[in-house]
């Protein structure tokens, strides 16, 4: 608990409405952890589209009144309740399910939510992690099904979910298009990870994709309005195709039929709606820190890198080659082999699961333990198909 106080400063929303009705209270209790919650002293806090949503009125579901807004924020522990032990106070975090909200000096959250913030990262990046990234994540991969090689079209990209979507699309190994509205956001999609970008705001700007995606056509779609957009976007997929409608301002009208003989599919996306598992999993993929060895598969991180901005300027970083990506090797065909350095080391171990339940790992994954026993290379079997040591594995090689 903050030393010698009680109250603190806060904005509230005490009637749906404009951002006329933010108010900002200087008498607000300080928030009391729970068994499982963490308090955290708010130094950064990211606002996404769906706070101002929430503020009008207009979004699905409407928090009761009086409401402070904010989800994603950053800052040092305060206090934690009785049954945490995965923080402690002085710890820097990142947060993106703020339970008493973030638009305040202090929130809780769940610490099923809250996550180590890195040395290398500032607290205004951390706070544009949150939502942007993990909705990123959730759309491509985990409802996107997309896979190293696809071509994904961003729509929106200059926004924050949509320069996340980008950057790891990238990454990942796929080929990355983007759109925007100025001149000033096509440089921006460019510079953060788009192989090609468009400005919807011409004319042709849906024939040009269409020639830059060729015959196959565009295999993901990270839809952002699809109010506009939804129509065209079923126009521009492959066969198998699949729309994610991650924000939309109204409703559309769309031919049905345009869906069936591509097979393809439209699915929405709400990050508040993915289980604790998978917010878990996005976590453990995207971003693990603090790592007591080097945990590599092909990580060049070159395009993962967290933009956080105020006032108009940009603060880049990138978010370390000692965390986890999977990507493929650049220098094969082939998208299933990836090495593993360091496997039974608990993060390491982590890293392999994913590769298996991604079916990235369809073949053969080396670990350089060299003094690894028969055991040990037997316990990995429930995540490797195949699994040697390094010093194994070269023997092999010579022979």
């Amino acid at each position: 608990m903050a030393a010698g106080r009680n109250v603190m400063r806060a904005v509230k929303v005490f009637e749906f409405g404009g951002p006329e009705v933010l108010k900002l209270q200087a008498d607000i209790p300080l928030p009391v952890p729970g068994e499982n919650q963490v308090l955290i002293k708010v130094h950064a806090c990211g606002i996404n589209p769906v706070e101002t949503y929430i503020r009008s009125g207009t979004y699905a579901k409407k928090p009761a009144l009086p409401h402070t807004p904010g989800s994603d924020v950053a800052g040092v522990v305060e206090g934690v309740g009785e049954h945490v032990t995965t923080f402690k106070k002085g710890d820097r975090v990142f947060t993106l399910g703020t339970i008493s909200g973030g638009y305040a000096e202090y929130t809780i959250s769940s610490a099923d939510t809250v996550f180590s913030l890195s040395d290398k990262l500032d607290f205004k990046q951390g706070a544009a992690i949150g939502i942007p990234y993990f909705t990123a994540y959730h759309a491509l991969f985990q409802k996107g099904s997309a896979k190293a090689a696809e071509t994904v079209l961003v729509h929106g990209a200059s926004g924050g979910v949509g320069i996340a979507a980008c950057q790891i699309a990238r990454a990942y190994g796929l080929k990355v298009f983007g759109t925007a509205g100025t001149e000033e956001g096509i440089k921006l999609v460019l510079q953060n990870g788009a192989h090609e970008a468009f400005n919807h705001k011409k004319k042709d700007y849906l024939t040009q994709i269409k020639e830059a995606a060729g015959v196959h056509g565009i295999d993901v779609v990270i839809e952002m309005l699809a109010n506009v957009n939804l129509a065209h976007d079923l126009q521009l997929l492959s066969s198998g195709g699949r729309v994610m409608i991650v924000g939309s301002r109204g409703p559309i009208e769309i031919n049905p039929r345009d869906t069936m003989w591509k097979e393809s599919s439209i699915r929405g996306i709400s990050l508040f709606s993915a289980s604790k598992v998978k917010k878990t999993i996005i976590m453990q993929y995207m971003y693990i820190i603090h790592l007591e060895e080097t945990v590599c598969l092909f990580c060049n991180t070159a395009w993962i890198r967290c933009l956080a901005s105020t006032h108009g300027k940009f603060w880049k970083a990138p978010l370390i080659s000692s965390y986890t990506f999977l990507r493929p090797c650049r220098h094969t065909h082939s998208f299933n082999h990836f090495t593993v350095w360091g496997t039974l080391h608990k993060l390491s171990g982590v890293s392999c699961y994913l590769l298996r339940s991604f079916g990235l790992a369809s073949e053969t994954i080396f670990c350089n333990s060299i003094n690894l026993s028969g055991a040990g290379l037997a316990s990995l079997g429930f995540i490797c198909p195949a699994a040697f040591s390094l010093h194994a594995f070269r023997e092999k090689q010579c022979s």
